[in-house]
């Protein structure tokens, strides 16, 4: 793992710029909203120097440096939506970070390794298979972060399994073909 301290500057840190779309709240954060993100983080086991708020990107874990970065979209929209990723807390967002990526990385147990990222996206690894298993881990982290979230509410957590769903379905994955595939524990 590379050391996080060498990343001052998160410019420098290779992740997604992905527009929301409006899917997602793109209003910049309070500082009140960052400090209790930050606090429910270290809750759920992130070290606080390995955690940024930033307004230029979304929130994501970096798993080659144990790295969370909060972005603006750790927040839902203000209403309610029929998009089930649109609707899910910033508890929930965190929980998906953290219990639902976090962890199945540190496990071992990902779809898609970081390394395998990289390669995609340098063009060195055609995206046939890529793109599906990146979408199972995000079905995965959702799931995770439903079953294992026993501190969410339950709506937060319906919300988290209600992504999962509608992300099987644009892929046209039935869940009951592929529910065993999914890293569903805790650590330890």
């Amino acid at each position: 793992m590379k050391d996080v301290n060498s990343y001052q500057n998160l410019n420098t840190i290779p992740v997604y710029k992905v527009d929301t779309g409006g899917l997602r709240n793109e209003v910049e954060l309070t500082q009140h909203q960052v400090d209790k993100a930050i606090d429910y983080a270290i809750k759920l086991g992130m070290e606080k120097d390995s955690i940024r708020y930033s307004s230029n990107t979304n929130t994501v874990y970096i798993a080659d440096w144990d790295f969370l970065v909060i972005g603006t979209d750790l927040y839902p929209l203000a209403e309610r939506t029929d998009y089930p990723n649109s609707n899910i807390s910033w508890r929930g967002t965190l929980f998906h970070e953290i219990v639902g990526h976090r962890e199945s990385c540190q496990a071992g147990r990902v779809f898609v390794t970081s390394e395998e990222e990289r390669s995609v996206l340098a063009g060195v690894m055609p995206k046939e298979d890529f793109v599906e298993r990146k979408a199972l881990d995000e079905v995965q982290a959702s799931l995770r972060a439903s079953v294992l979230g026993l501190s969410l509410t339950a709506l937060e957590r319906q919300d988290l399994w209600d992504d999962a769903m509608a992300r099987l379905v644009g892929l046209g994955i039935d869940f009951e073909q592929v529910k065993n595939k999914f890293y569903l524990e805790r650590k330890s």
